[in-house]
């Protein structure tokens, strides 16, 4: 299976990232290195929304993936 990525600005990133970490789904590591690092890694919770996502998935691929090569 393949996924597409959509454009993405850092500033976006990184914004989007800190909402879910103040959603507490992921935890962000921060790494005192040159250049920076930063890690983010699923909380819990965040892995708790796994088996959801999963059935999204398969979803998306029923209803519109599938659709679409039969065209």
């Amino acid at each position: 299976m393949s996924t597409a990525l959509v454009s993405c600005s850092k500033r976006m990133m990184t914004t989007q990232l800190r909402e879910l970490e103040s959603d507490g789904l992921v935890h962000r590591e921060v790494f005192a290195e040159v250049p920076p690092k930063v890690i983010y890694t699923l909380t819990d919770k965040g892995e708790s929304l796994r088996p959801l996502f999963s059935e999204l998935s398969k979803w998306g691929i029923k209803n519109v993936l599938e659709p679409r090569m039969s065209l």
